[in-house]
C-alpha cells in the first residue's frame, strides 16, 4: 500500500512539473510574442516618424519656395503697382492691383497652410529677422528687426501663431501708400510684445479692409491668449498678451 502511495505521489508530483513546465513554456512564449511585438511596433512607429520627417521638411521646403520666388515676385509687383497708382491714379492699375493683392492673400494662406502646424525649428525673431532681410532684397523698403530683451521659449502653437500673425501684419502695412520704411520689434523687456510700424500714408479706403484684417488677426491670436491692437496714432500694430 506504501508502495501504491508512493506511485501515486510520483504520479502527481510528475504531473505537476510537467503542468508547471507547460505554464512556463506558455509564458516564455507570450513574453517573447510580446517582446517582438514591442519591438516589431517600435519599428513601425520609428518607420512613421521618419515618413512624418520628411513630409514636414518637404511641406517646409515647399511653403519656403513659394514664399522667396512667386510671393516676392507678387509682393514687388504690388509695391511697384501702388507706387504707380498713388502718383498717378487709374481705372485700370486699380484693378490689377486688386489682382494682385488677391493673389497674394490666396498664396499666403497656402504657405500658412503647408506651415500650420508644423512649426519652423527657428525662433520667432530669426523668421522674422529673414523676412525683413527678403523685403529689403526685393523691394525698396527699409525693413529692420529690433529685439529688445531676451525672448521666452514659445510652444509651437505660440510660434506658429505669432508669426503668421505677424507677416499678416506687415502685408497690411505694405499696402498702405508711399511706404518707405517698416519696423518689426519683438519687445521681450516684459510680457512678450511683437510691434509692426510703417511710415506709409493711410487712406479712408483702407480703414475697412485695415479693421478686418485686425479683426482676423485678433480671434487667431486669442487662441494663445494674444491680441491684436492699433496704436493711437494709427502707424503700428501690435500683437500683445490679452491680460497686457
Amino acid at each position: 500500500m506504501i508502495a501504491a502511495l508512493t506511485l501515486q505521489s510520483y504520479r502527481w508530483l510528475a504531473g505537476l512539473i510537467l503542468a508547471a513546465l507547460a505554464f512556463l513554456c506558455a509564458w516564455l512564449n507570450a513574453r517573447s510574442a510580446s517582446a517582438s511585438a514591442r519591438s516589431e511596433g517600435k519599428r513601425l512607429q520609428a518607420l512613421l516618424d521618419a515618413t512624418g520627417k520628411t513630409a514636414r521638411q518637404e511641406m517646409r521646403e515647399a511653403a519656403k519656395d513659394l514664399h522667396e520666388s512667386v510671393g516676392q515676385l507678387l509682393s514687388a509687383a504690388q509695391l511697384s503697382l501702388r507706387g504707380a497708382l498713388a502718383a498717378s491714379p487709374d481705372d485700370r492699375l486699380q484693378a490689377t492691383t486688386e489682382v494682385i493683392d488677391r493673389a497674394i492673400a490666396e498664396l499666403r494662406t497656402t504657405i500658412v497652410a503647408l506651415r500650420t502646424g508644423l512649426g519652423s525649428d527657428l525662433p520667432l525673431s530669426e523668421q522674422l529677422a529673414l523676412d525683413a532681410d527678403r523685403l529689403r532684397r526685393v523691394s525698396r523698403i527699409r525693413a529692420t528687426l529690433k529685439e529688445l530683451g531676451l525672448p521666452p521659449t514659445l510652444s509651437e502653437d505660440e510660434r506658429v501663431i505669432l508669426y503668421n500673425s505677424c507677416q499678416q501684419l506687415i502685408s497690411q502695412a505694405l499696402q498702405r501708400a508711399r511706404t518707405a520704411q517698416l519696423d518689426i520689434t519683438v519687445d521681450a523687456q516684459g510680457p512678450l510684445l511683437l510691434r509692426v510700424e510703417s511710415d506709409g500714408q493711410s487712406a479712408e479706403a483702407d480703414a475697412l479692409r485695415e479693421t478686418e484684417a485686425l479683426g482676423v488677426v485678433s480671434r487667431r491670436c486669442r487662441l494663445i491668449g494674444y491680441t491684436a491692437r492699433q496704436d493711437s496714432n494709427g502707424t503700428a500694430w501690435i500683437l500683445i498678451p490679452e491680460e497686457a
